[in-house]
């Protein structure tokens, strides 16, 4: 089998476990608050990252990271996985579909380069400016209730979608803090500083607005979510994507990260029986389109 075969087969895998996660997390959601889930989630995560860091030997590094980029590292772990995690989960709580959320947080490519412009003097092109409009048109079509403009803060949908409008913005601020930092730590060690963090700040957040020992009382399928997020969804799925970049160009797997608010969708329609209106599709259509025009080079 031929390395770019390889790579395409690893990018798909990662994709659909990621696409996956909104519609399992709002099956958790049924049976756990949505801080403890985040939580849950993210001490699993940190005990198998940690797991992968002894196998590669990157214990040193890890350590390094706490020892002279604690700032940088909380910064990381509060937008990365404690605001784009926690916000994109109680949204779902909220009210907002799995497949919109999906849509709403990969979204943030059209936020990042707001930032990149401001704070990493990017260059802003014809491409780049059609692609914010397109998409800021596609996120108004998605977020705002479609009973009218009246009924927006009755909607619980349209909190929900809100609230992870507010998660696709922390992964921009992530995205941009991570370039910064990018070059002296392995995307391996990153993760798992950024789960640590967030793992520190979801700890008393969880105990004072949630009661976290719930968990002792859940039955197989919600730990079996638990674990999924987990495993699957924050260390897997990371091991399969940087396969992938090493076997196809990172623009080449990119181009497949597309395919996530898709799969989102269809699973949520097929699997929970969510609604998807010819706005949604249009407004989707909109966030794709713009993502991808800012995107382009030419």
């Amino acid at each position: 089998m031929a390395n770019s075969t390889k790579g395409i087969i690893a990018v798909l895998i990662a994709v659909v476990i990621w696409a996956s996660t909104y519609s399992i997390s709002k099956i958790g959601l049924e049976t756990i608050p949505p801080i403890t889930l985040v939580l849950a989630r993210s001490i699993i995560a940190c005990i198998f990252l940690y797991i992968l860091i002894i196998k590669n030997r990157e214990t040193n590094n890890l350590v390094k990271l706490f020892k002279n980029y604690y700032k940088e590292t909380f910064i990381l772990g509060l937008t990365g996985i404690f605001l784009q995690n926690g916000l994109s989960t109680l949204g779902l709580k909220l009210g907002a579909t799995s497949g919109l959320a999906a849509v709403i947080v990969n979204s943030a490519p059209l936020f990042i380069l707001v930032l990149a412009v401001f704070y990493l003097a990017e260059k802003l092109t014809l491409n780049k400016i059609l692609g914010m409009f397109l998409g800021f048109i596609g996120m108004l079509l998605i977020v705002l209730p479609q009973e009218g403009i009246g009924e927006i803060f009755a909607s619980k949908v349209f909190l929900g979608n809100l609230v992870i409008l507010g998660a696709a913005i922390g992964w921009a601020i992530y995205s941009v803090a991570n370039k910064k930092i990018s070059k002296k730590f392995s995307p391996l060690v990153l993760t798992l500083g950024a789960y640590v963090m967030a793992t520190l700040l979801l700890i008393p957040t969880a105990f004072i607005f949630e009661t976290p020992k719930v968990v002792f009382s859940l039955g197989i399928l919600s730990w079996l979510i638990i674990f999924y997020l987990g495993i699957f969804a924050s260390g897997v799925a990371f091991l399969f994507w940087n396969y992938s970049i090493i076997h196809l160009e990172v623009s080449k797997a990119a181009v497949y990260l597309y395919l996530i608010p898709v799969l989102a969708i269809f699973t949520g329609i097929f699997f929970l029986h969510e609604t998807f209106t010819l706005i949604n599709l249009l407004g989707t259509i909109f966030v794709l389109g713009g993502i991808i025009l800012t995107e382009r080079k030419k």
